[in-house]
């Protein structure tokens, strides 16, 4: 309507702080509890997108948001066109990941991917949400695929040129962060392309800060695939035109890049320069995570230089502030959650008291349309009107008391499932901390190993360079476990993770796409059947099946053979290699925890995948079972309920921003 575009046009440009109770803010909040109804969805998603765009202005998002998750109570978008229920589902996953709810995001956001009639701004920004979740997560796999299907999804609209240009960019420079350069190289490569092919770059600041950014990271992936001179070429072209901002930040970043650039080239005079200055602009800003990430660079430059006593202290520090770092922001995680937490329970709350009290009406009306009735009989049928009229107060008062027990019971339940939310909570909080605080004396471990061994003469590398080669080799496999065991313990809280219908045989196929080529060809996959799981299970079931078999193998040429089809109402999986075998006596053991039949000198691993194995399946209802001897492969064999529906989607979809 007309008034919601006025509105809607007046909150997104209020400016943050005090003026949150400005006319634009106070009439947006009340248009939300009126058209927060199923009957006018265009209205509804266009609240939802402008009202999260000012929250994320605003800060200090707890109160600002009370008003609007009462209105989400009880609105759901049915009986409309997909289109629009799939734009205003992706806002209120957008929604959600300003308030830190990851996993209700990831539901809703995947619910908007779903939807086959959703338009390509809807799934770019749903995909663009899902990648951001990963990153922050610090799965940059995951994000840089997630970006990477953004940015294919706004390519099939030439409206989304600059969308298109940033998720390619972003894509490039999660496979940047995780070393794989080449995948960085593609990525960033079809990003500045598309610049070229559209001479963009010239027009106002967001256009020139987009293409600066997509030149500087394809110059540090053309540097890190050996292209020095086209590195040089895009380093000089992005800091040009970061310049030509005229603000500080924007060439401190740029400094910054060209100062990592010229670190690994060997010019180390300019590098420094350029890494100092950088410093001490994000220390001043009070950007730390930018000031950070100048800390790392001038510990590689200090590794260049040969100074490595100073490069040891920067790094022992930087440790440190990034340690306490992450603990407070667990700590800002948790005091999210708690809040919204006690917001949930009392929006619950809420709509039981609503559901009672719309029922109570319609009774009560019913009760008046009949006394209205026997008003005309009444002279006649004054001993049934009596009669009538106790039966009336005979069940109110039944009615009271069933709604007495109702409200006690939903009180009792409600206090339950607020101490099973905080025990969660905690347990994923204790996870996380301990795996962490595991792991960081484990990398400093192997960081003062490596530099001990770059310190000794050749004589004495000689004398004890294989003890630390094993010392180090150790700490890596200490690493690796604290990682599996996390991934263990975690199974049980992925649980709420939405479960979808999937072709098991496209799924596994999905995987052993993303093994190493030559891995690829070892493995065939015929059959097709369709489960209800949620994605991360499937994946690591086959995963672990799949590497279980190439890794514990000696023959000239692995092979992993993996059948799906029905059997009697179930889904039977069957992963067969041509490896080493296992004896009978231990086919049983090898299914429990740190359970090793050889020694991680024949085989590197920790003892936890076929207990990961195990424990999915079980948790998806299924069974798992093994038939191996010695010497003549094994044969994983699982099975899995079987879903009614059509699939839904696919183990991995390309992704998206807006």
């Amino acid at each position: 309507s007309a008034e919601v575009t006025a509105t809607i046009k007046l909150l997104d440009g209020v400016p943050v702080g005090p003026s949150r109770d400005s006319a634009a803010v106070v009439h947006a909040d009340r248009l939300l509890a009126e058209y927060m109804r199923p009957h006018d969805l265009a209205s509804t998603g266009a609240l939802i997108g402008s009202w999260t765009r000012y929250a994320r202005r605003a800060g200090d998002p707890l109160p600002l948001y009370a008003r609007f998750d009462e209105a989400l109570i009880t609105f759901e978008p049915t009986d409309t066109s997909l289109a629009d229920r799939a734009y205003v589902v992706m806002n209120v996953g957008a929604y959600h990941v300003t308030r830190g709810r990851h996993r209700s995001a990831r539901n809703a956001l995947d619910s908007a991917v779903s939807m086959p009639q959703a338009s390509v701004r809807v799934l770019g920004n749903a995909h663009y949400q899902l990648g951001y979740i990963s990153y922050y997560r610090g799965d940059y796999r995951r994000a840089s695929e997630h970006f990477a299907n953004a940015a294919e999804t706004y390519a099939r609209d030439t409206a989304y040129l600059k969308e298109y240009i940033v998720q390619f960019d972003a894509a490039g420079s999660c496979a940047y962060e995780l070393g794989d350069y080449e995948r960085a190289l593609e990525y960033t490569t079809r990003a500045v392309s598309k610049i070229h092919e559209k001479g963009f770059g010239e027009g106002d600041i967001d256009e020139r800060r987009i293409v600066y950014t997509a030149f500087l990271n394809y110059a540090e992936a053309l540097q890190a695939t050996g292209n020095l001179d086209s590195a040089l070429h895009y380093r000089d072209r992005g800091r040009a035109l970061a310049y030509s901002i005229e603000d500080a930040f924007h060439r401190a970043i740029a400094d910054l890049i060209s100062g990592r650039i010229d670190t690994r080239r060997g010019a180390l005079e300019e590098a420094e320069r350029q890494i100092i200055d950088t410093k001490n602009i994000f220390a001043a800003r009070r950007n730390v995570d930018l000031e950070l990430y100048a800390r790392r660079a001038l510990i590689d430059l200090r590794r260049a230089q040969g100074r490595l006593e100073e490069a040891l202290d920067l790094q022992v520090s930087y440790y440190s502030d990034q340690d306490s770092i992450t603990r407070a922001q667990v700590n800002r995680d948790l005091d999210v959650v708690t809040a919204s937490s006690a917001l949930d329970r009392d929006r619950h709350e809420t709509a039981i008291l609503r559901a009672t009290a719309l029922r109570l009406e319609a009774e009560n009306r019913t009760q008046r349309l009949k006394q209205l009735g026997l008003w005309g009989l009444i002279a006649i049928l004054s001993l049934a009107s009596a009669y009538g009229l106790h039966r009336y107060r005979a069940r109110r008062d039944e009615h009271a008391k069933l709604e007495a027990q109702v409200a006690e019971r939903t009180a009792e339940l409600s206090e339950q499932a607020a101490a099973l939310r905080r025990s969660n909570t905690e347990l994923e909080r204790f996870a996380y901390i301990a795996s962490h605080d595991l792991k960081t004396p484990l990398r400093n471990v192997t960081s003062f190993l490596g530099l001990a061994e770059r310190r000794l003469d050749p004589a004495g590398r000689e004398a004890v360079g294989e003890y630390l080669a094993i010392a180090a080799a150790n700490a890596r496999q200490m690493h690796a476990l604290v990682t599996d065991v996390l991934e263990f313990s975690r199974i049980d809280a992925d649980l709420s993770e939405q479960s979808r219908t999937f072709d098991l045989g496209e799924a596994v196929r999905d995987v052993v796409a993303r093994l190493a080529p030559e891995a690829q060809s070892r493995v065939t996959v015929t059959g097709a059947a369709t489960v209800l799981a949620p994605a991360s299970h499937l994946e690591q079931l086959a995963l672990n099946l799949i590497e279980n078999g190439l890794k514990y193998n000696d023959s000239a040429e692995p092979r992993v053979e993996v059948t799906i089809e029905h059997a009697r109402g179930q889904v039977r999986l069957t992963a067969t290699d041509n490896g080493i075998g296992i004896a009978p006596e231990f086919h049983e053991q090898v299914f429990g925890m740190f359970k090793r039949l050889h020694t991680s000198d024949a085989y590197q691993g920790t003892g936890l995948g076929l207990a990961v194995c195990r424990k999915v399946v079980e948790r998806l209802g299924g069974s798992i079972d093994l038939a191996s001897e010695p010497g003549r492969g094994s044969t994983f064999t699982v099975l899995l309920p079987a879903a009614e529906a059509e699939p839904t989607g696919a183990l991995h979809r390309d992704v998206e921003v807006a």
